[in-house]
């Protein structure tokens, strides 16, 4: 009986490690997973989205939306795998609660727009004349990143006092380039990368030693998500740093 035994065994034995041999040799099944960025990401993200799945990576649900609602959303219960905030703060605050770290990604740089037919510049200083009756776009500098680092940019340059009552604050930074591109605003500070829009041209930038830097953080909030790990790495590599270079992102 025993020799018959280990006569059976081994033919099993063998199948078994055939088998997870093969199953080793062959690429992983792709996983999914739902990513909350930033709205001035929804572009980049696409396409990002899209080069990661083609190189075999899961497929990944981007959710855009205000910085400071997404976190709250997540922190609320909502669930998804990644946050990517334009905002340390909001970034950290969801890090603590997932017990993780927020990790630098990219950056951007902020840029004053006007609408499309405005023929000329406006230099940040000269913007309380050059508004006229009108008022200033930007995100909500209560809450959207953009309109913090604007506020940040306005009162470094002595200007905040003289603009602070004379804003139109949008819910996201697209909201802000919208007011532009539709003529509510004459003017708006958006981040460069929201300004490669139909309806807007760029007018100044604005020297980035008055805010402070324009940083992008991710937060991996599932536990062991392998393709969040897999799209942060691709992120990181040529292909992607290429993509987000391509959209005007710093690396």
């Amino acid at each position: 009986m025993g020799r018959r035994f280990e006569m059976i065994r081994t033919p099993l034995s063998a199948v078994f490690l055939l088998l997870t041999f093969f199953a080793a040799a062959l690429p992983a099944r792709a996983g999914a997973a739902t990513v909350y960025a930033a709205a001035s990401l929804t572009d980049i993200m696409a396409k990002l989205a899209t080069g990661f799945e083609q190189q075999g990576g899961g497929q990944l649900t981007i959710v855009p939306g205000s910085s400071s609602t997404l976190a709250r959303q997540i922190m609320a219960g909502a669930p998804v795998d990644l946050f990517i905030s334009a905002n340390k703060t909001y970034a950290d605050a969801v890090a603590s609660q997932m017990g993780g770290t927020a990790r630098d990604l990219f950056g951007n740089g902020l840029v004053i727009i006007a609408t499309a037919g405005f023929d000329g510049d406006v230099t940040l200083d000269a913007l309380p004349d050059a508004l006229g009756g009108g008022r200033l776009a930007v995100g909500d500098p209560a809450h959207v990143p953009a309109g913090i680092y604007a506020r940040d940019a306005l009162e470094q340059a002595g200007l905040w006092d003289r603009l602070e009552n004379r804003l139109a604050p949008a819910g996201d930074v697209r909201g802000a380039v919208a007011f532009v591109a539709s003529h509510a605003a004459p003017f708006g500070i958006v981040y460069k990368t929201d300004a490669l829009v139909p309806g807007v041209r760029v007018v100044a930038v604005i020297d980035p030693a008055l805010h402070a830097p324009v940083r992008y953080w991710g937060v991996a909030t599932g536990k062991d998500n392998t393709t969040v790990a897999e799209f942060l790495g691709y992120m990181a590599s040529a292909a992607g740093q290429g993509l987000l270079a391509d959209e005007g992102f710093l690396p």
